[in-house]
């Protein structure tokens, strides 16, 4: 059995903080409240992680694979080549079910990254493959 993860994007025990397109203000400001920065889309700053669509992933080359998560949005065969050019360590999708059939092919070193609001719902993820929950 894979271990599960999971991280508070809001409210009380939050950790990180999403931002669109990070600027180096927006990290700087988040580091200062505590929160690691994340940004979604390419950005200016340096933030601690990104979450990218399969195009936007040619902006972090080079960049660890864990610092990388990619959207599981557009054509399957983008994905799959999104997710091992990058080395992204992140499957964000709505549909566990249908990216863990991603996460599991050779070659793939991702987990299935989905938000769920509740326990239940985080059980039911879960249950179609999901290995890391992103609440708040």
């Amino acid at each position: 059995m894979r271990p599960i993860t999971f991280c508070r994007l809001s409210g009380p025990g939050a950790v990180t903080t999403e931002l669109p397109r990070a600027s180096v203000e927006d990290v700087r400001t988040a580091s200062d409240a505590g929160l690691l920065a994340v940004s979604v889309g390419p950005g200016e700053g340096d933030p601690a992680a990104w979450v990218l669509t399969g195009d936007e992933t040619t902006f972090v080359q080079g960049v660890a694979g864990w610092r990388v998560t990619v959207l599981h949005e557009g054509r399957r065969a983008a994905v799959l080549d999104a997710l091992v050019r990058s080395g992204a360590r992140f499957l964000r999708s709505d549909r566990p079910a249908e990216a863990a059939t991603l996460t599991s092919l050779p070659g793939v070193d991702a987990e299935v990254s989905t938000p769920a609001c509740d326990v239940a719902e985080a059980l039911a993820c879960v249950q179609e493959g999901a290995t890391d929950l992103l609440f708040g």
